[in-house]
């Protein structure tokens, strides 16, 4: 009766193994882990060419840089040195003025400008962009992972086996050989991936 019993379960867990491998083959349940990640492309810097304008226009009425009279204490008055103003904005023509900024930084790049204006008029204009490239990477993870198992205990017992793994819950059967007391044994476990 003892051997039919156990003649029974190894049946039954053998089944019941053959049916997970083959429910394996037939639908291989998968999960899909998305990765993005944002790759520095290469950086270009260069200097633009300085256009003519398109339209010019003059203003109606001239415009200096005020320069105010002072008065005997040297207290500025509400009177404009026409003479000194001229002389002021003849100064301020002449100025090199530069301006650089960043124009965006984000996912899709970093663009930075550097523009000189001279006389009146843009004389340089050079930019710098690094691109940002966005990589989607798409992997496919098994849900259902079978394995084989063997082993050796200091108690004399060898033990071979598999099971499965449904996400990271897994079952185990084991066949054991205790060579000590010439028996054999099943174990059944169940498992937790970390």
């Amino acid at each position: 009766m003892k051997r039919t019993i156990k003649i029974y379960l190894t049946v039954a867990f053998f089944a019941f193994f053959s049916g997970c491998a083959l429910m394996y083959l037939i639908q291989k349940p998968d999960e899909f882990k998305t990765e993005t990640k944002y790759v520095k492309g290469e950086t270009i810097t260069d200097t633009v060419y300085i256009p003519a304008p398109y339209s010019e226009k003059k203003a109606d009425k001239e415009k200096l840089v005020p320069v105010y009279k002072k008065d005997q204490t040297g207290k500025e008055t509400s009177e404009i040195d026409t003479i000194k103003s001229k002389d002021a904005t003849i100064d301020d023509w002449n100025i090199e003025r530069k301006y650089a900024d960043i124009v965006f930084n984000n996912e899709n790049g970093k663009f930075l400008y550097d523009i000189t204006v001279q006389n009146n008029k843009l004389s340089n204009f050079s930019y710098t962009f690094t691109p940002m490239q966005k990589v989607t990477t798409i992997t496919k993870a098994k849900v259902f992972q079978p394995f084989a198992s063997a082993g050796y205990s200091t108690l004399d017992i060898a033990s071979v086996g598999g099971g499965f793994f449904y996400h990271n819950f897994g079952i185990e059967y084991q066949f054991q050989r205790d060579f000590r007391y010439n028996d054999t044994g099943h174990s059944l476990g169940i498992k937790y991936r970390f």
